[in-house]
């Protein structure tokens, strides 16, 4: 147990350390945004001069691969943004792309689909040679869109290519803009400065037609703080864990030592007459169980500097796309791993002898460890057998013991049945998200855009936020018996239904008005709920059209569409995102890699 401790101390510090390094080494942004189409010159200086920042253009392509008739999404940029500039990169493994023809892609999407340095990789406009593994610094968990619920390392990667490369693909160009302020900010500084920008881009695109598409701060950047709050996090419980494993092995230890008193009871007492103290025999009883600890906790050290620390980090390079890391020696974990379960085992041992020493030199004499002491007899019943009346009072006179073996059983079921349960609950959050799918295929627009098929269903799309979470509202044409989709809601105008996972998160009722705040314009707005919908999987708000456009008006809201069937026709440069069972079934498939 110390070993795993151990490992997972040093790994855990040691990952920690080196990300905030390359945080530092690589540059990494302080926020980024996305526009429907270039800035001008004239905003980016005047936000420049105005919030004291520098803005970079890291525009991307989105290539995709196909594999076994699923679409690999590979978000692709030109390294020359990058490099020494903003947002760098790590090679891990290979080299940098050189020619037109390679690409460097991301180490774990790689290790998930067993791509090797060498292989051929096909998409949809060219095939390239795969020269390098890459881990960026804003993407070490591949998030394909902030408001996803889990990463996808399995058909989402991140690539980079040469210029000559990246301007020869003939796909939509995203304009991305990443911006790092001139001076180190305090966090209520920050904040400030990033809603001021965040406002003025999209003020600045109602003005010009120029749509804020996405704004992402540093602080709520999913793919660049998962990864490092998910290791801080792990390694709370597993020393807590740990901590309740080998507080169970020192009452073992002392258990074992209340044992031997009793067998050694009447020699106990002749050293007590002879003059030895209590604590002289405290001293002898616990030298042994602080020895077998001190010997685990070196041992343990030693196999957790290698091994288990190895084994550790290996756990999250599965999941993470994390840079190299160096190890470090930290004398916290020492602390952890060594002082804390030598002086649990010190402490619950002095505590059991304590109590077990405690008792007259005349009664050890007599080989007795307890002093009579008067206590009610509690008479059994007269029908009772006399094979069950023996092994009542054999219970009651035990009792301390069957109290420790219950409390140890209970627990090692507990972490038996969490153990049992865990594959079955991944399964049910598996159906859950697939079943949260409204319709085949969703669309959402950049603009909007009309379609030949009569069988959609028009769709609005707002970004709103509640509580400390991010909500989408959905204005919708059809609904009940009207909808091919939409079956099971019945929208009455000026109120909302919200999805399960909203309405039981915070405890709605029927009749509550929420207040919602719309992400880019900070405009508060009043919500009725009239029921909820059995979607599980995120938070949405459904409102009938006609209540949609009132209270979104002067908004710049995502126009789509409901589709049974790929449409085909909408130009990709029209297209925000297409949501289908295939990208649901990503995500679940990464829930369960990755737990």
């Amino acid at each position: 147990m110390v070993g795993i401790l151990s490992g997972y101390n040093v790994g855990n510090s040691s990952m920690k350390k080196s990300f905030y390094a390359n945080m530092e080494t690589f540059n990494v942004e302080d926020g980024h945004f996305e526009t429907e189409k270039p800035l001008s010159d004239s905003i980016i200086s005047n936000e420049e001069n105005k919030l004291g920042l520098k803005m970079y253009n890291i525009f991307y392509k989105t290539l995709t691969h196909t594999v076994e008739e699923k679409y690999h999404n590979i978000r692709t940029y030109s390294f020359s943004d990058r490099k020494g500039i903003i947002d760098g990169y790590e090679i891990v493994k290979g080299i940098e792309p050189t020619q037109i023809d390679e690409i460097a892609l991301d180490r774990a999407y790689c290790d998930a689909n067993k791509i090797k340095v060498g292989d051929m990789f096909e998409t949809d406009v060219a095939i390239f040679k795969v020269v390098g593994f890459v881990a960026l610094i804003d993407y070490s968990s591949l998030f394909e869109n902030n408001s996803d619920a889990m990463m996808n390392v399995q058909s989402f990667s991140i690539a980079i290519v040469t210029k000559e490369a990246f301007d020869s693909f003939s796909v939509n160009e995203h304009y991305n803009y990443a911006y790092k302020y001139n001076d180190d900010l305090s966090e209520d500084e920050t904040n400030k400065k990033d809603e001021i920008l965040m406002k003025d881009i999209y003020l600045s695109g109602i003005l010009g037609t120029n749509r804020l598409i996405d704004f992402v701060p540093l602080a709520s950047n999913q793919a660049i703080q998962f990864a490092i709050d998910d290791i801080k996090n792990d390694l709370v419980f597993l020393d807590l864990f740990g901590y309740i494993i080998i507080a169970g092995l020192a009452f073992v230890f002392a258990l074992t030592t209340k044992n031997r008193i009793e067998q050694e009871a009447k020699t106990i007492g002749t050293l007590k007459a002879m003059g030895y103290t209590t604590w002289n025999l405290v001293g002898h009883y616990i030298l042994l169980p602080a020895l077998i600890t001190l010997a685990g906790a070196l041992v343990g050290n030693l196999i957790g500097y290698t091994y288990f620390k190895d084994f550790t980090t290996g756990l999250y390079y599965r999941s993470y796309s994390l840079g190299s890391y160096k190890t470090y020696f930290d004398l916290s974990a020492l602390f952890t791993t060594t002082l804390i379960p030598l002086a649990l085992v010190i402490l619950i041992s002095l505590i059991i002898l304590a109590i077990n020493l405690n008792v007259p030199t005349k009664a050890f004499l007599q080989g007795k460890t307890k002093t009579k002491r008067k206590s009610t007899v509690c008479k059994l019943p007269k029908k009772m057998s006399i094979m069950n009346k023996m092994q009542f009072r054999i219970i009651t006179h035990n009792k301390s013991t069957y109290a420790a073996m219950f409390i140890g059983l209970l627990f090692a079921n507990l972490l038996l049945v969490f153990g049992f349960s865990l594959t079955p609950m991944l399964n049910r959050f598996s159906e859950e998200i697939l079943n949260s799918q409204v319709a085949p295929y969703v669309y959402v627009l950049k603009e909007n855009y009309a379609v030949s098929n009569e069988n959609v269903e028009k769709i609005k799309v707002a970004n709103v936020d509640y509580e400390i979470d991010a909500i989408e509202v959905i204005g919708v044409e059809k609904f009940g018996d009207q909808s091919e989709y939409l079956t099971d809601i019945n929208l009455n105008r000026g109120e909302v239904v919200v999805s399960k996972d909203l309405y039981d998160k915070y405890k709605l009722k029927k009749g509550d008005i929420i207040t919602a705040i719309e992400t880019y314009t900070g405009k508060t707005f009043g919500f009725k709920i009239s029921a909820f919908k059995d979607q599980a999987g995120a938070f949405y708000v459904y409102m009938d059209m006609d209540t949609f456009n009132e209270y979104f008006k002067d908004s710049q809201t995502l126009p789509g569409y409901l589709s049974s069937e790929e449409l085909t026709e909408i130009p990709e440069d029209k297209i925000y995102t297409i949501i289908t069972i295939k990208e649901l079934q990503a995500g679940a498939d990464q829930m369960s890699m990755s737990m």
